[in-house]
């Protein structure tokens, strides 16, 4: 179901997040395009970006043609962390993923403004 005030596309991992961060009350912009441009706009916009995950923060990647964003569901003690997106695999499908913390580098993580 669609928000009110959630531009983003239908099917699509930042449509799924923007949809997430309203269920735990954690807001963001619907001006912040493609994933590929959340973690440099959210700076702009002030947000707090960094390499840290922590759990409801937005997991980025500029990988691929528009980039990636997930919501970030848990965080281990070993330093895992689980994430849930959209569109990992094709669009409309919800998945949820474990990310190993050796592979955490490839990623920013988008928290509360500053």
């Amino acid at each position: 179901d669609r928000s009110l005030g959630n531009f983003y596309q239908e099917g699509q991992c930042t449509f799924y997040v923007f949809e997430e961060r309203l269920k735990i009350d954690k807001r963001i912009p619907t001006s912040w395009g493609d994933a590929k441009h959340w973690a440099e706009r959210a700076k702009k916009d002030g947000f707090k970006v960094n390499g840290k995950p922590a759990k409801g923060s937005i997991l980025q990647t500029d990988y691929g043609d528009l980039g990636h964003v997930a919501i970030v569901k848990e965080v281990h003690s070993n330093g895992n962390i689980v994430v849930s997106d959209m569109n990992y695999e094709k669009p409309y499908e919800v998945t949820k993923r474990v990310i190993t913390s050796n592979r955490l580098h490839n990623y920013q993580f988008i928290h509360e403004k500053i």
